[in-house]
């Protein structure tokens, strides 16, 4: 009995399992937020068996007048923004899923409460704009078209008799969305049941174009051999590569810099100035500013990583100080680490780097706060258990004394409980 029931658990999570790997799905998902949902449901009727390629606005007199099918509902962005062709531009940020629903408001079978208007199989359809032969589309055929940053546009996903499987009034949802620019299409084909054997069939489309883009303006530089991630203000040896977390519509600029010999003694000279690209390797020695803006957004990340040994250029990119400033203090006594941090610093440039004392003092001021919270509790625990001790003795004493049933001995046991009272 036990192995049937496994048999049939198994069975039963094989289905879901399937079932969860299907990219559409009928189901009854939550309540959408309104603040960060875009819908569509603009309808154009393209004529008939021209593959969908028609563009003419619904008139009185149209079978799919003063009724809509349904609409599209794009949810889970962070922010949007509308592009020059009026185009939704939708921004995600770390943990926001973009999803596409389609919301279906009548019933397939009944059109606008019509028994006489339904949606038709259409066994020959094709579409010309996304390039798909003439197959059987069935009730209703959503096609997505991806567009990468390169301007290459993928192979169109194809669901044939989408509408089939759609429940009037759920949030169907369609598929997960990352960066790229997109066309959806849902083409379908209604017929409509006149006097006798006549019927007449109309073919329409709801065609839209949308964009997603990362909200944030981060790269991510990583030690080309540790591997470790840099943070600004990093010193490496190594050399350095630079991850974008599959951004691909940022606009990443790096400028190199390095100590020359000038009239005036070692002087800042650009290298170079230029666009970045992901994983790009700089191990040459020298100052790296990286700049990144997000075009969508306007914001802009800056990072400054030192690549070398030079005690100078690590004290500079540390401080945030002028090389000639610290070359001076230097010269006057001040001594450099191999991480770029300086001590000794004269008297009369304290005030100028008052700052780096308040950051050595405030990293020692948590570390003391925790020691004397750790010896508070430890005084604590120990009172308490020697308490708890204490009391625990008393009470053995007072078990033992009532199983001899000695009165007396009760009498002076109490008189001692006093005594270490008082």
């Amino acid at each position: 009995m036990m192995k049937k029931i496994q048999r049939l658990l198994f069975i039963i999570l094989g289905i879901v399992i399937l079932l969860g790997q299907t990219n559409v799905v009928n189901a009854k998902e939550k309540q959408l937020n309104e603040n960060y949902t875009v819908y569509w449901d603009d309808v154009v009727n393209t004529g008939k068996d021209n593959g969908y390629s028609k563009s003419m606005p619904i008139k009185n007199g149209d079978p799919h007048y003063g009724w809509k099918l349904g609409k599209f509902a794009l949810s889970g962005f962070s922010s949007k923004r509308i592009d020059d062709n009026g185009n939704y531009i939708l921004l995600k940020n770390v943990g926001d899923d973009i999803t596409l629903y389609f919301l279906l408001e009548q019933n397939i079978n009944k059109l606008d409460n019509n028994k006489s208007l339904v949606i038709n199989e259409d066994k020959n359809g094709y579409d010309n704009y996304f390039g798909v032969k003439k197959t059987n589309f069935g009730k209703g055929t959503l096609i997505i078209r991806k567009i990468d940053s390169t301007g290459n546009k993928n192979d169109p996903k194809i669901f044939t008799n989408y509408l089939k499987g759609v429940e009037v009034g759920a949030n169907t949802k369609i598929d997960v969305f990352e960066e790229g620019d997109y066309e959806v299409s849902l083409d379908y084909e209604v017929r409509s049941n006149g006097f006798i054997f006549f019927k007449d069939y109309n073919n329409y489309k709801i065609h839209f174009n949308f964009s997603i883009r990362n909200g944030n303006s981060m790269i991510f530089p990583f030690d080309v051999k540790t591997k470790e991630e840099l943070r600004n203000t990093s010193i490496t040896e190594n050399g350095f590569y630079l991850d974008l977390a599959n951004s691909k519509y940022l606009n990443v600029n790096i400028k190199r810099e390095v100590l020359k010999e000038g009239a005036n003694g070692l002087v800042e000279d650009t290298r170079y100035n230029r666009p970045a690209k992901d994983k790009e390797e700089f191990t040459e020695e020298g100052i790296y500013t990286i700049t990144v803006e997000n075009v969508y957004t306007s914001e802009k990340t800056i990072k400054k990583i030192y690549v070398g040994k030079d005690k100078i250029l690590k004290a500079h990119v540390q401080t945030g100080r002028s090389i000639e400033n610290v070359r001076e203090i230097v010269k006057l006594g001040a001594t450099i680490d191999e991480e770029g941090n300086i001590s000794n610093i004269p008297k009369e440039y304290r005030n100028d780097y008052k700052d780096i004392s308040k950051k050595s003092s405030n990293v020692s001021l948590p570390v003391i706060i925790s020691l004397i919270v750790v010896m508070l509790l430890f005084i604590i625990v120990t009172i308490l258990k020697n308490r708890n001790e204490k009391i625990n003795d008393k009470e053995i004493k007072k078990k033992v004394l009532s199983k001899r049933n000695n009165p007396d001995a009760e009498e002076e046991f109490d008189e001692d409980n006093n005594k270490e009272e008082s």
